[in-house]
């Protein structure tokens, strides 16, 4: 794959540094800009307090039962007891954990999903108003040093959040 990219940048060097109309973007620049990245970071760390909240309030129960039942650790059954419940509690926590970081992943993907579908858009209709030929995730190149590149992704940023923003 990198070498159809140096194939395609060396095609493209003397026109590029005659016209400069070769174009990086940086998508997850870009994607962090947005103002609907943002309210999602927002939401999700809320969501993250609580889960919080909850893994303590586990945790709180957990040590209180070690209280309650230290009286009942003279015998056999209470110490089973014990046991029993201090593992459902770390079970429960446990649970906790693997449920959110699962959510907090499944909504980040739907959530980058939907803002690069908006993105493709604005960069197809950047790149036809200033005349680029070739437009690259800049994650995915080899730098030439004779190649001259404009990275567009802030533009991209002002214009997404300027179209999309909901404090207008």
């Amino acid at each position: 794959m990198k070498f159809l990219i140096l194939f395609i940048l060396f095609s493209f060097n003397t026109f590029a540094n005659e016209k400069n109309n070769i174009a990086v973007v940086d998508m997850d620049k870009i994607i962090n800009h947005t103002t609907d990245f943002q309210e999602f970071n927002l939401k999700i760390n809320q969501y993250i307090i609580n889960q919080n909240k909850k893994i303590e309030l586990l945790k709180n129960k957990k040590n209180n039962n070690k209280k309650v039942i230290s009286l009942d650790l003279l015998s056999p059954q209470g110490r089973i007891n014990k046991d029993k419940e201090s593992l459902i509690i770390d079970k429960k926590i446990h649970l906790i954990v693997l449920e959110s970081q699962n959510y907090i992943k499944e909504e980040e993907i739907k959530v980058k999903n939907k803002i690069i579908r908006k993105i493709m858009p604005l960069i197809d209709e950047y790149s036809k108003l200033n005349n680029l030929i070739l437009i690259v995730d800049i994650s995915t190149i080899v730098y030439e040093s004779k190649i001259k590149f404009i990275d567009i992704s802030n533009a991209i940023s002002v214009i997404y959040n300027n179209k999309y923003s909901k404090n207008k």
